[in-house]
């Protein structure tokens, strides 16, 4: 037989509509064939509950990838913010002990350097932080579309 299946928005929300073509001139109706139809019916409900869960749980998976990357630039960006910092403390130490003046503005320069590369990190992980809101959002509605399959 032939599946025919029509989309409609007529209604302004959409709809679909399935028949079942068992030959040229026969085919399912819920007045000659009221079990079958409903087999029919099941079939269908239970096909689209599978593809939607699958196409949802699909977008889950590739936004949650998404996510783990995103956090694990903010660990990098926090590991090198520690690192930045452990210098510029080193640094300090330096310039402490340090006898010469154009080497004190040098360690002094390189500490500048790295509180600038520390905000630019901090700024980067903002910024991704935002983004990863936004990601843990879609998931929870891709979530309460998946619960609400069939309803």
């Amino acid at each position: 037989g032939d599946i025919y299946v029509l989309f409609s928005s007529e209604t302004g929300k959409p709809e679909m509509a399935v028949a079942f073509m068992m030959g040229y001139d026969i085919y399912l109706n819920t007045k000659e064939n009221p079990q079958e139809m409903d087999r029919l019916k099941e079939f269908f409900a239970n096909f689209l509950m599978s593809h939607y869960k699958g196409f949802y749980e699909k977008q889950i998976r590739e936004k949650e990838k998404v996510l783990k990357d995103l956090r694990g630039q903010m660990a990098d960006n926090d590991k090198k913010a520690k690192g930045l910092q452990k210098d510029i403390e080193s640094n300090q130490k330096k310039i402490g002990k340090e006898k010469d003046q154009l080497k004190k503005t040098e360690i002094e320069n390189k500490n500048v350097a790295a509180r600038r590369q520390i905000d630019a990190l901090n700024e980067m992980n903002a910024n991704i932080n935002k983004q990863v809101t936004n990601y843990e959002k879609e998931i929870a509605d891709i979530k309460v579309q998946i619960a609400n399959i069939g309803k």
